[in-house]
Parts: C-alpha cells; sequence; structure tokens
C-alpha cells in the first residue's frame, strides 16, 4: 500500500455525536424509570446526590431526555438515508427510542408528573 492510497477505512463523526447524545438521553430516561419504579431504591438516592433535591426539577429532566432522544433519532435517520448504514445508526436509534420512551409515555399521560411522589433529598 502507498502513502497516498486509503486503508479503507471511514470516520464517521455524526454517528460517534448521534451515539453520544442518544446515551445522554438514555442515561436520563433511565433514571426517571428508575425513579418510577423504586422511588427510594439505592441507585435513586445515589443519583440524588449527585444531582441535588428534586434531580435538577423531574420536568427539566423529562425535557432533556425529549431533546436528545430526538436528536440522536433524527441524526441516526439523516445517517442511513445519505447512504451510511452502520453500526452507529442503528445503535444510535435504539438509545434515541430508549431515550424517549419515558416522555412519550408521560406525554400520553401514562405517568403523572415525575419525581414528586416522595421528597428524597
Amino acid at each position: 500500500m502507498g502513502i497516498y492510497q486509503s486503508s479503507g477505512r471511514t470516520r464517521n463523526p455524526l454517528g460517534a455525536l448521534a451515539v453520544a447524545v442518544g446515551m445522554l438521553g438514555a442515561g436520563a430516561s433511565v433514571i426517571l424509570w428508575a425513579y418510577q419504579f423504586d422511588p427510594g431504591g439505592t441507585f435513586v438516592r445515589s443519583v440524588a446526590t449527585k444531582l441535588g433535591p428534586g434531580f435538577v426539577l423531574g420536568d427539566t429532566l423529562v425535557l432533556f431526555a425529549t431533546i436528545f432522544g430526538t436528536i440522536a433519532v433524527v441524526s441516526a435517520i439523516a445517517l442511513s438515508v445519505s447512504g451510511s448504514t452502520r453500526a452507529t445508526s442503528v445503535l444510535a436509534i435504539v438509545l434515541g427510542v430508549i431515550a424517549l420512551s419515558y416522555p412519550v409515555l408521560q406525554w400520553f399521560k401514562v405517568f403523572t408528573r415525575p419525581l414528586l411522589r416522595n421528597g428524597i433529598t
């Protein structure tokens, strides 16, 4: 292989960004799901001590998961439409759907306001 030949590998910075944003949104949604199922659990208490009282206001956490989940799904779809259907676009879609799972169910009124059942400090 010469100095000017390609190795065949290409980088996908938008895919990596979509996965990173999807992971952030999915993390927020996982925190909300954990609180929904076990408000007094050890995971919820450890997150509460790091984020402060009210988990940075539950509605803000839901908005965070919604925005990042939407960005991950839309950018992954844009990646797959552009022709680069790689594992990063599939992973970003899965993470985006996980991130959007709690906000969508809250939008359909399956859950009421998050993080208001018990006051965790």
